[in-house]
């Protein structure tokens, strides 16, 4: 039986760097992916698919993979992805 006790937000993450990282995006349907990315990406090569539209069509979601260099650097990216307004939740 599993201990259900084990608070999976006390285990550290631990990966090989530099990695592929998938984050995913919902994104306000307007959002220009293509401008904002490059942007927060900087030179950085990605890879952005789309997926889905909410049932209202107010919102898009996307798969972005990009390679990380450190933990770090990871969370530096998702820290700036939240800082585009019209990114509006991320994986």
């Amino acid at each position: 039986m599993v201990d259900m006790s084990d608070n999976i937000e006390s285990k550290e993450l631990i990966l090989d760097y530099p990695c592929i990282w998938t984050y995913k995006l919902i994104a306000t349907k307007n959002a220009d992916m293509q401008e904002i990315l490059p942007y927060i990406l900087k030179d950085r090569e990605y890879n952005l698919i789309s997926s889905k539209i909410s049932k209202q069509g107010t919102y898009k979601s996307y798969s972005l993979k990009v390679e990380v260099k450190s933990d770090s650097d990871r969370k530096e990216i998702f820290e700036n992805l939240q800082k585009e307004e019209s990114i509006k939740f991320i994986l």
